[in-house]
């Protein structure tokens, strides 16, 4: 039986991790709506800068798509080399590649998925455990394709995934901090350090023409994958560890 500070705590964990979701939600939907006028005016500098807002905001609620990887496809999915296939990379391929058209069909889909997510993510609630597996499967994304392969084939903005997806981890992370020092004190030692030091591999990390640097790529993911692996013992330990309540 959880104690009360370990409820507090729980309850501390679910509050602060709905609302990065949201928040990120929040972010996507009004990005794809201003990305839908901006393509519809044909303004194509601005029509960059919303992809680039909708595309960070999807980084952080990934994980929280129902379906896992499964479900990311429809959004964040690759094209083919026409851009068929629809989702942001659409976007980018028609932004980077062209036709523009091909950016300008893909967005009512994206209008619509962004005012579904705002209000689906607003109602949910995750538990501890939930998070911190969810974090697992996230760095392991962070690894194989945003730092090992080219997460944005059109733009080759690689940056941009793996800044919004390893901030979102490490927020995601935060969240879980206190509990994991009442449930499990040792192992949320190793916990404080592994996000500390992908913080900081992050914080330095540089890139050329919006590429990281291929020097810097094996030391990230070491520390992706120290903290990947501290998760994914806390999922287990945080069983057992809910308010109750999946949905607001």
């Amino acid at each position: 039986m959880p104690t009360p500070a370990e409820q507090a705590a729980t309850l501390a964990a679910t509050n602060a991790y709905r609302t990065q979701i949201v928040t990120a939600a929040t972010a996507f939907n009004d990005a794809v709506r201003a990305l839908h006028d901006d393509l519809a005016a044909h303004h194509t500098t601005a029509a960059i800068a919303d992809w680039r807002r909708a595309q960070a905001a999807f980084d952080i609620f990934r994980p929280e798509l129902s379906g896992g990887p499964g479900a990311w496809s429809a959004i964040g999915g690759p094209v083919d080399a026409t851009g068929a296939g629809g989702g942001l990379h659409a976007i980018e391929f028609g932004l980077f590649h062209g036709p523009q058209s091909v950016a300008t069909a893909a967005t009512p889909a994206l209008v619509l998925a962004g005012a579904t997510y705002a209000i689906g993510f607003f109602r949910t609630i995750v538990q501890p455990s939930t998070i911190a597996a969810h974090q697992v499967e996230n760095l392991g994304y962070f690894v194989t394709t945003c730092l090992g392969g080219d997460p944005e084939p059109w733009s080759h903005d690689q940056i941009l995934d793996v800044v919004a997806v390893g901030r979102g981890a490490l927020a995601a992370s935060a969240t879980l901090l206190p509990l994991a020092r009442l449930v499990e004190p040792a192992t949320a030692v190793l916990f404080e350090r592994s996000i500390n030091a992908f913080r900081a591999s992050l914080t330095t990390i540089s890139a050329r023409d919006g590429q990281v640097n291929r020097d810097a790529v094996r030391g990230i993911a070491a520390k992706a994958m120290a903290l990947e692996g501290v998760l994914g013992q806390l999922a287990g330990a945080f069983d057992g560890y809910t308010n109750g309540r999946y949905f607001a």
